[in-house]
């Protein structure tokens, strides 16, 4: 069997289907359309070395932000190194000023699951140029985040990820 790696940058069903299908092993028969052997349920759930979850909004996209945290905390619970980076609008969600009871459809809130994914042992890692312009410095930060800086630098923890899924 052939091992598919996908890499797909996207918001909501792409970011869904691409974390179904990252690391699934398939083999066809000669009608390249049939599938003859889905993923084991021990392969789906081997543990990775490093899992980037990268989340770019908040107040401007609560699905997305909700299913970010929600995906980084099931996979921090079930025993995968998680870090959750937040870019762009996401460095709100490390804002203690910002409301954490947000949430998108019948979800919990979100800054409930944030806090569920920290306890859980999730690294959150922000910005800090993105945080700089969202007016988020040392003193506003939740517990837990992180600006990326020397030992957390973003370049650093993309580059040593197996995988990064994004929101």
């Amino acid at each position: 069997m052939k091992k598919i790696h996908l890499i797909v940058v996207g918001i909501g069903l792409v970011s869904l289907i691409t974390s179904v299908l990252v690391n699934l092993r398939l083999s066809f028969s000669a009608d390249p359309t049939t599938l003859i052997a889905p993923c084991t349920a021990s392969a789906a759930t081997a543990p990775q070395k490093h899992i980037v979850v990268r989340l770019g909004h908040y107040t401007d996209d609560l699905h997305a932000a909700g299913m970010a945290v929600g995906f980084a905390k099931t996979m921090q619970e079930r025993g995968q190194k998680v870090t959750l980076m937040l870019t762009l609008e996401g460095v709100r969600l490390a804002d203690a000023r910002t409301p954490q009871d947000l949430k998108w459809g019948h979800g919990d809130e979100i800054g409930k699951v944030y806090e569920g994914f920290r306890k859980a042992g999730g690294e959150i890692i922000v910005c800090p140029h993105c945080a700089e312009a969202a007016g988020i410095d040392e003193k506003s930060l939740r517990p837990g985040a992180v600006f990326g800086k020397e030992g957390h630098d973003l370049v650093d923890v993309l580059i040593a990820a197996d995988k990064v899924v994004d929101f």
